[in-house]
């Protein structure tokens, strides 16, 4: 290897009175390949590095260490590439800025802010990343003990991987990443995180999503995909307020949002064939809410709301074929809404109370061709409803308790091996149950009332 230039630059300390930084100025720049360039500035409050490289197969590094205000950036113009910025040890307002350009291949780049020092988090740094046509080529940004912060992954191209992680009081961070392409890996981790903020937008094929939030309160996580073959992931634990949302748009997606918080929103929208998706919140259960949306062909959706779940609202919406929903509710005063539209779709919805289970609403409706409906409620004061229209349909309304309400409603034609059948089944005092059934031939309904 060629070693052209090695700079290191040292900055003594501010001013003993403290009034004025010992701001110091480092530039490197490099053209050709096999090159490497180093800055180091230590204790430089103010200071400014930059590194700037065309051509391959050159290495760029800038370590700013115990440096308020500190400023960093390294372009890069070429293929195999590799640029590390490191800022460390009360790096407070520090801003690290990493650039390949130039529809470059097998680039790699790196940040590092770990703003911590006698146990005092850092505050305020920005870190920042953008990878421009390129192929091949991976960043990452770390950023550890620090609130308030931003970083940003910008990818365009094929075969990205990105990844960012924020942890230990990323309180008031901001994480996203951004990619255009096909085969792309996005990953954001934060730990910690009150009032965070992550968002993932994809573009192309093959794409992989995934947001992991851990101990939030008031976090926000978005992902937004766009293109075949794509799977989003979302989990925020141990938290309040939180808000997760996954659009996906294509064949074959996959959703999941697990959320174990109290007072959150869950939402999954997906467009196109093959799609699954998953909501899943637990911890507390209290007040959350979750929905799906599905518009295509053999959809699957499942909502599960437990711990209690008082208070909380689940939906599911499908259109196309072959669609299939579940929601599992426990607690008190839930609602539950189920919307189908197309052929061979299935829906049950079960809520099951807990200190009575008092004020839990359930409803589905169905249009198409053999349908299969189920509620099931346990608990007191319970409303049940049922709609279906087309042929083949199917209808269970199970109720224990005292004081529920139930309703089925038909219309359509049966066959001559499938006829829509309908069935009440109430345990308790002070029930009603209603069935309306119309066309066809041969449907059968039936209702059972006892104390």
């Amino acid at each position: 290897m060629n070693r052209n230039t090695t700079l290191s630059a040292a900055v003594a300390l501010a001013l003993a009175s403290g009034a004025a930084f010992a701001a110091s100025t480092a530039d490197i720049s490099q053209d050709g390949n096999d090159n490497f360039a180093d800055v180091t500035q230590i204790d430089a409050d103010g200071s400014t590095a930059s590194i700037d490289t065309v051509g391959d197969d050159n290495s760029a590094t800038i370590v700013q260490d115990d440096s308020f205000f500190a400023d960093a950036s390294i372009t890069q113009d070429g293929d195999n590439n590799d640029a590390a910025i490191t800022q460390t040890v009360v790096s407070d307002y520090a801003s690290a800025t990493i650039d390949q350009i130039g529809g470059s291949t097998g680039n790699l780049a790196t940040i590092t802010q770990n703003d911590t020092w006698g146990g005092v988090e850092g505050v305020g740094s920005v870190a920042s990343i953008t990878q421009d046509a390129a192929t091949d080529s991976t960043a990452t940004i770390d950023i550890t003990d620090a609130w308030d912060t931003t970083a940003s992954i910008t990818q365009t191209g094929a075969d990205h991987l990105a990844s960012i992680s924020q942890s230990e009081v990323s309180d008031f961070a901001v994480a996203s990443i951004d990619q255009a392409g096909s085969g792309n890996t996005a990953t954001i981790t934060q730990i910690g995180a009150f009032e965070s903020e992550a968002v993932i937008s994809q573009r192309g094929s093959d794409n992989v999503a995934s947001i992991l939030q851990q101990d939030v309160e008031g976090a926000y996580a978005a992902i937004d995909q766009s293109g075949m073959g794509n799977e989003a992931v979302i989990e925020q634990t141990d938290g309040l307020y939180s808000s997760a949302y996954i659009t996906q748009a294509g064949s074959g997606n996959y959703g999941y949002i697990l959320q174990q918080a109290d007072d959150s929103t869950a939402d999954i929208l997906q467009t196109g064939s093959g799609s699954i998706a998953f909501i899943t919140q637990e911890l507390g259960g209290s007040a959350n809410e979750a929905f799906i949306d599905q518009s295509g062909v053999a959809d699957n959706a499942e909502i599960l709301q437990r711990a209690d779940a008082n208070n909380s609202y689940a939906f599911i919406g499908q259109g196309g074929d072959d669609n299939t929903a579940f929601v599992d509710q426990s607690g008190d005063w839930q609602t539950a809404d189920i919307d189908q539209g197309g052929d061979g779709n299935y829906a049950d919805i079960i809520q099951v109370g807990i200190a009575g289970g008092d004020g839990n609403l359930a409803d589905i409706s169905q249009s198409g061709d053999d349908n299969w409906a189920e509620i099931y409620q346990e608990g007191d004061g319970n409303l049940a409803s049922i709609d279906q229209s087309g042929d083949w349909n199917f209808a269970v309304i199970d109720q224990l308790g005292t004081g529920n309400n139930a309703s089925i409603s038909q219309s359509g034609l049966g066959t001559a091996d499938a006829m829509n059948e309908a069935y009440i089944t109430q345990i308790g005092t002070d029930h009603t149950a209603s069935i309306s059934q119309a066309g066809g031939s041969g449907n059968y309904a039936s209702i059972y009332q006892a104390d």
